[in-house]
């Protein structure tokens, strides 16, 4: 037996729509405090349920998946930038795609990049020592923005890309610049109208479709003895068909992946250091333990899952997790919790509610690393990478590259975050607004 939902009112004629426009985190936060975990709210003639509950979104994300789609406004607005890659294709298609790509992200393959990662963190150390001797505050979000980029271009591409490496940063920041104004609208623009916004849109666009189209252009026939993950795609072969990616395909998923292991993994590691800054004991803990493990110095490959750093990780990206809101949209009518949900409509799971909820996690809102020492949470309680058969493929490169960077600065340095607790921009993805200042001091005899 099934119930209708409890929800807000909302707007006689928008529903919610207004309220999810002005702040929603903050609404989506309420509505499951206020309502349940499984909370059903309007957009005009649209329905739409935020589950919230470790139970329900393991139906909708494992146990009953198929009967979800990724066929929401969301993700169509995602593939004018992404095309068919594997965040945004459905279906056998992505199955598909899935396959061909998952050896390459083997976590063996990965940790050919541990050099790479150590290569660019450094590098960024050595610029920091001069700030920090300069009394310069850094910010943290340009700061790792710039590095991930960095990072996630030579691991797509090899070191071909430094050349190009201004024009892919600045289109990447007009791509998701736009498309983070036209998530927030309640009535779009279309693409096709000549304004500024779509000009400089699809000017970004085929800026970054130059850079993808010549690596794959070159690369065709020269993928032998390469480790970079542009040439293990183009290698990759299905393993039941036997079949490659097509150069469309490959095209999608190189833009997949610049765009989403770029953006993401810079959020999180920008929170994890306005949280160490705030934080004196937490940063001490981690630094001293950093100096005993590691006396000569942070290695990536040697800190990957290393736990005192993880868990800082880990709690960073429960309080902030990069991919804040996603939606699936229903075939059929369902029953999640007791509760009807019919075909057609939306559901949104949400890492921030869920990561925030006092009868998950105690002390909800507190900076606590320590709470990752005990059993492993539930996995549809802690999602930072999405659940079920679609967890973002990148996860291990992801963890390896945070860990690394975080220890080895903290190794270096002490800070404290100056700017106050960062606004959140809930948009794409949970990026914070304005500057994140790290003011930062050398540590004795830093090593090398």
């Amino acid at each position: 037996m099934s119930t209708v939902a409890p929800g807000p009112r909302g707007h006689v004629i928008f529903g919610s729509l207004p309220n999810l426009r002005q702040d929603p985190a903050g609404f989506l936060r309420e509505s499951q405090a206020g309502f349940g975990d499984v909370a059903r709210f309007s957009f005009g003639t649209k329905v739409a349920h935020l589950v919230s509950s470790p139970s329900g979104i393991r139906h909708v994300l494992q146990t009953n998946a198929k009967n979800y789609t990724k066929n929401t406004p969301g993700i169509q607005k995602l593939k004018a930038i992404l095309g068919e890659g594997l965040l945004t294709s459905d279906g056998e298609f992505w199955l598909r795609q899935r396959r061909i790509a998952q050896p390459a992200f083997h976590r063996e393959r990965l940790k050919a990049f541990g050099d790479l990662i150590d290569r660019h963190t450094q590098a960024l150390c050595c610029r920091w020592r001069g700030s920090a001797e300069a009394g310069a505050p850094v910010d943290a979000h340009r700061e790792m923005m710039a590095l991930t980029l960095t990072i996630v271009g030579e691991a797509l591409f090899g070191s071909d890309v430094a050349a190009d490496a201004p024009t892919v940063a600045h289109a990447l920041d007009e791509i998701l610049l736009v498309q983070d104004a036209r998530f927030t609208r309640a009535v779009p623009i279309p693409t096709w109208l000549p304004i500024s916004e779509n000009r400089r849109f699809d000017a970004a666009k085929a800026a970054l479709d130059d850079v993808c189209w010549r690596m794959i252009e070159g690369r065709r026939g020269k993928t032998s003895g390469r480790s970079d993950l542009l040439s293990m795609l183009m290698e990759a072969r299905d393993p039941e068909t036997g079949q490659g990616m097509s150069d469309k395909q490959l095209r999608d998923e190189v833009i997949t992946l610049f765009v989403s292991g770029h953006e993401t993994t810079a959020n999180a590691l920008t929170y994890a250091l306005y949280l160490l800054g705030t934080h004196e004991g937490e940063h001490a803990s981690l630094a001293a333990a950093a100096d005993k493990a590691f006396p000569k110095g942070i290695q990536c490959l040697e800190v990957f899952h290393w736990a005192p750093v993880e868990r800082v990780v880990n709690e960073a990206m429960r309080l902030y997790p990069p991919a804040w809101l996603f939606a699936r949209s229903p075939i059929a009518d369902d029953v999640v919790d007791g509760f009807s949900i019919p075909k057609d409509s939306f559901v949104f799971i949400s890492a921030w509610v869920v990561h925030r909820k006092p009868a998950l996690w105690p002390r909800a809102d507190a900076f606590e690393p320590s709470r990752f020492d005990g059993p492993a949470p539930d996995r549809f309680a802690y999602f930072p990478f999405g659940g079920g058969a679609r967890q973002c493929i990148g996860s291990n490169f992801a963890e390896m590259e945070m860990h690394a960077i975080v220890a080895r600065i903290v190794q270096q340095f002490c800070w404290q975050s100056t700017g106050g607790t960062p606004t959140i921009d809930p948009k794409v993805t949970l990026r914070p607004k304005g500057v994140v200042p790290l003011s930062l001091t050398l540590r004795a005899a830093p090593p090398q």
